[in-house]
């Protein structure tokens, strides 16, 4: 089943009516359907519950296409936080079958679920020409390190046999109006992964903090809530087409 693009009428202003004492302001809001596939596990799982809220709270109708079977991860952190966000809808699936794909249209995807062709070349497929925006939740794990300088990322080197790299250069040939976002390490409430909490932990008990050989690489940690904010903004932002964006900080 493929989506369809359709146009979303939901931000129509709705006509005045002045009244005696007082006149009414009409604001047009833009409104588009969201589709966010969900990745199982890993330390990107936490973003859509986290992207979800956000675009829902910007007025965008949002469903989360969860990959996996609800019986066996529903009741696990993050995907046990979906009940509570109202107006979120929940479709358990598999990109890699189009059979369990929701119904669209879907004007913007964001696809939080891949790292590799085989479990996104479906989806990409599926949206070509279909939707408005696709957005690829990719990693800054894919940029090349050396043992004699940090990354800056900007103009660094990437490693093109990495599976996000090779789905960027799909995306870049297929024409979709695509937005990279490449996150470094993400940390924040009912995230899937305890890698970071072993980091901080180490700092509030004062104790040594162990880095990787040769420890000239910066790390930097991200909130959850700020990397949400960040891929919440796509949606009307034609400015962000086609462009690879790093989420993280200078500190």
């Amino acid at each position: 089943m493929a989506m369809q693009l359709k146009a979303n009428a939901a931000g129509r202003a709705a006509s005045l009516r002045p009244r005696p004492a007082s006149r009414r302001v009409s604001v047009r809001v833009r409104a588009d359907k969201c589709l966010i596939t969900s990745t199982k596990g890993g330390g990107h799982a936490f973003i859509s519950l986290y992207l979800a809220k956000e675009l829902i709270n910007k007025g965008h109708d949002v469903t989360i296409f969860q990959q996996g079977e609800q019986g066996k991860i529903g009741s696990k952190d993050p995907f046990a936080q979906y009940g509570g966000v109202r107006g979120l809808k929940v479709h358990y699936g598999s990109t890699t079958d189009y059979s369990t794909y929701p119904e669209g249209p879907f004007d913007v995807v964001y696809d939080n679920n891949g790292k590799d062709m085989d479990s996104c070349k479906m989806l990409i497929d599926a949206a070509k020409g279909m939707c408005r925006h696709y957005v690829f939740v990719s990693s800054a794990g894919a940029y090349k390190a050396n043992n004699i300088e940090p990354m800056h990322f900007e103009g660094d080197e990437r490693k093109s046999s990495a599976g996000h790299v090779v789905v960027e250069k799909y995306l870049e040939s297929e024409g979709l109006p695509f937005t990279v976002f490449q996150p470094l390490y993400i940390y924040g409430p009912h995230t899937a992964k305890d890698c970071e909490q072993w980091f901080i932990d180490r700092i509030i008990r004062d104790r040594p903090v162990c880095i990787p050989t040769p420890g000239v690489q910066l790390v930097t940690l991200s909130h959850v809530e700020d990397v949400a904010s960040m891929l919440a903004s796509v949606p009307g932002n034609p400015a962000a087409i086609r462009q690879y964006y790093n989420v993280c900080s200078d500190r």
